[in-house]
């Protein structure tokens, strides 16, 4: 994930692209930059867990955020528990929150990758959901600007995008000024290829001037212009478009 950011002379507000794809503080915490599980080794944080008869590393899928405003927290889940598997962690690919200083108010983004419908567990992905929902209700007594963005690996009907929608989020491929395709996976021509979200609270809502699906990264011949470079499956950027909304803070 990354984001840019286009400022006014004279105005404080600039408007910051946000594309898709508990610890602690703030920005007077004496130690802003902090991370769960500090002081592991890594291959203590690459651990296997087991879900089914499938074993995942919690290492495996790294999220990450690029920023030309100051990144003056991070809290990881990465360690977070299952509820219905006692002694086994929930993601496996983390839920980490990154708060971001933008203006007077600073904005927390929730970078996910939910469980992967190959060798699916839905019921895994709805539990992962809900906690990332917990989480975001959580962020939102910190600060009214939270999103929630990444690949949740479901489509918009399914009951892990509902528990997030649930929340009073609202997916900005709904919003008006989007005219594109529903889908971002694969030729994205369907709502059952749609995997891909960033997720809004109202008042960011409100603020939304521009939504749009980069593809041109994806090889789908038959539908998408891709860039020159991408000229098969083996260099191609990703399955999965990048989808991105511009915001005016």
């Amino acid at each position: 994930m990354g984001g840019r950011a286009q400022h006014r002379p004279g105005d404080r507000r600039g408007r910051r692209r946000h594309p898709a794809h508990g610890g602690g503080g703030g920005p007077h915490d004496p130690a802003p930059l902090q991370r769960a599980g500090a002081g592991r080794r890594p291959e203590e944080d690459a651990v296997p867990v087991r879900h089914g008869d499938r074993r995942q590393r919690p290492a495996g899928h790294r999220r990450g955020v690029l920023s030309r405003h100051p990144i003056t927290s991070l809290r990881s889940h990465v360690f977070d528990p299952d509820p219905d598997h006692p002694g086994e962690r929930l993601f496996s690919r983390d839920c980490p929150e990154y708060e971001l200083q933008i203006g007077g108010t600073p904005l927390w983004l929730l970078g996910n990758h939910l469980k992967s419908q190959s060798g699916d567990n839905p019921e895994l992905r709805v539990a992962q959901a809900r906690r990332v929902a917990s989480i975001y209700q959580t962020a939102l007594e910190r600060s009214p600007y939270v999103v929630v963005a990444g690949d949740l690996n479901d489509e918009p009907s399914s009951e892990a995008i509902g528990a997030l929608l649930g929340t009073g989020l609202r997916d900005v491929m709904s919003h008006p000024s989007y005219r594109g395709t529903p889908g971002t996976h694969g030729t994205g021509t369907s709502e059952s290829q749609k995997l891909d979200y960033v997720m809004l609270p109202p008042p960011l809502w409100e603020q939304v001037q521009h939504v749009q699906v980069e593809r041109r990264g994806v090889w789908a011949p038959s539908t998408i212009k891709s860039f020159d470079t991408v000229t098969s499956k083996w260099n191609r950027a990703s399955d999965h478009a990048a989808v991105y909304v511009d915001l005016d803070l």
